[in-house]
């Protein structure tokens, strides 16, 4: 029919279509698009074909020159003082200042789109910039970066807003993307279970649509969850998944992220063949990382080094990495960023640089407590411990001890399956510096914590994840019975959670006596 503006509006549909499934199609149809763009002489179309471009680029890994396809769309758009496409271009603008790992520039775009968006009551678009800017401001997303501070109840705000209106207007992408971003978010603050629960929900919705990058995202989250609670077989599984998807996406950005995270998944288990192979895969040890992927795939490297006593390379690349972390506003003081100083602190104590070792993981602890990261937080606190215990500063190793401790099984309080957290307790303790034997008499008292040596029976089981009524058979007493020896254990220890109960038995080696 010779219609152009039409024809241009079926390119890009058929862009947009492509780009749930494949990226290479989505970027041939766009690209045409653009061209046909061209020869009209239209500059909104051209403006559009620029941002769905831009994204594509972005996706592919070519984030500069995607920033810049954005810019450009910004200045057509502003020029025709389009508020539409003002929003529109702002949002996707601030993807890929966050891909690119300037997450305070990202978050900027984004403040700047919604209320826009809020304006014209475009609600597809609100979704995404809510959605995107949880994600953006959450302190797990910006491990190698500069991060926004924002609290838990402000990002998961600004997620479960979009959860909500993703419901009214029956959004399902809407809907898996927002269960995504609360995944993520919970896990940034340690609320494991929470973040169980909202991975699995966006993996079903993704399914259920067959939205491969949502998909994608889904098998990430709930690969860093398992990996975060020490459990490398199930994160394993879950990048694989993930990664396999991202292949037959194309996306470049996603194939780096979910490989930067097997490869600490497969550390976990000392596999280290498998580790370099999966790194290699997704970028060379030798190249300069330049987007948020990269840099996180560089971390990893970093983690490899260290685990296989290599401390000065994985010196170097932390201090690389401090060094070039986008998105410091000038003339700002460097904000701690906790996973690079914890990397830097345990190289440095592995070259018995002790006092600088000491330095940086302080930096870390205090970058972990701002951002509230406690899934990095214990950790650090371990570190600290086994560098202060070389120093024979033993009150210091003492108190980090403690706190980390005490990190864990507020951890481990979050999750509602029992044998899930207390796997994880029994991995995380075990990882722990020994401190010196106490006297018999102490460990005793400790030992005992007032209970009876029935009740002292009953929290060993509860420590091999024994349910109640599983309790009751092995012991022979009825499940009620069972339930009030577990209440009174509680009572006695100042417990509110079974997980204490079974991090106290481990702790106090109830559960190999």
């Amino acid at each position: 029919a010779a219609d152009g503006a039409l024809e241009w509006q079926s390119m890009m549909a058929l862009g947009f279509l492509w780009s749930e499934r494949d990226y290479a199609q989505a970027g041939a149809w766009l690209l045409r698009a653009r061209d046909l763009a061209g020869r009209l002489g239209d500059q909104t179309l051209q403006a559009r074909s620029l941002n769905r471009i831009g994204n594509w680029l972005v996706n592919t890994g070519q984030i500069e020159e995607g920033l810049h396809a954005h810019q450009e769309a910004l200045g057509l758009f502003e020029e025709q003082h389009d508020t539409q496409g003002i929003a529109e271009t702002l949002d996707l603008l601030g993807t890929a200042h966050g891909m690119r790992g300037d997450r305070i520039q990202a978050i900027a775009s984004l403040s700047q789109a919604i209320p826009l968006f809020r304006d014209l009551g475009d609600t597809r678009h609100l979704i995404s910039s809510l959605t995107m800017r949880a994600i953006q401001s959450m302190p797990g997303s910006s491990e190698t970066v500069f991060a926004s501070l924002r609290s838990l109840d402000v990002c998961a705000q600004d997620a479960s807003e979009a959860l909500q209106m993703a419901r009214m207007v029956e959004s399902l992408a809407g809907q898996a993307f927002a269960e995504n971003a609360l995944g993520h978010t919970f896990l940034a603050f340690g609320e494991f279970g929470s973040a169980l629960m909202h991975a699995r929900e966006g993996r079903r919705i993704a399914t259920e649509i067959e939205h491969q990058q949502w998909l994608i995202s889904a098998h990430y989250c709930l690969g860093r969850i398992y990996t975060s609670l020490l459990a490398p077989a199930q994160a394993i599984s879950a990048l694989e998944t993930g990664l396999s998807l991202a292949r037959a996406l194309g996306s470049t950005f996603w194939i780096a992220t979910l490989a930067a995270q097997k490869g600490m998944a497969h550390l976990l288990t000392r596999d280290f063949p498998a580790a370099t192979a999966t790194l290699q895969g997704a970028m060379p040890r030798e190249q300069q990382p330049l987007n948020m992927a990269e840099r996180d795939v560089a971390l990893a490297w970093g983690e490899r080094a260290l685990a296989q006593e290599e401390p000065d390379e994985a010196l170097q690349i932390a201090e690389r990495l401090i060094a070039t972390a986008p998105g410091m506003a000038p003339g700002e003081a460097p904000q701690p960023i906790p996973r690079l100083l914890k990397l830097q602190g345990e190289a440095l104590s592995a070259l018995s640089r002790l006092d600088e070792a000491v330095d940086a993981l302080r930096r870390a602890k205090q970058g972990a407590l701002e951002r509230n990261a406690r899934p990095v937080l214990w950790t650090i606190h371990r570190a600290l411990a086994r560098a202060y215990q070389r120093l024979r500063r033993k009150d210091l190793a003492r108190r980090e001890l403690m706190a980390a401790r005490r990190v864990i099984e507020e951890l481990a309080a979050t999750l509602d399956d029992v044998s899930l957290g207390e796997q994880f307790l029994q991995a995380a303790f075990d990882s722990l510096p020994q401190q010196k034997a106490r006297s018999s008499r102490k460990v005793s008292a400790r030992a005992a914590g007032g209970l009876t040596a029935r009740e002292r029976e009953v929290a060993a089981l509860v420590a091999q994840g024994k349910t109640s009524r599983d309790i009751a058979d092995l012991l022979v007493i009825s499940e009620r019975t069972a339930e009030a020896h577990v209440g009174n254990i509680l009572s006695k220890l100042g417990f509110s959670a079974r997980a204490q109960i079974a991090a106290w038995a481990v702790e106090t080696n109830l559960t190999t006596r």
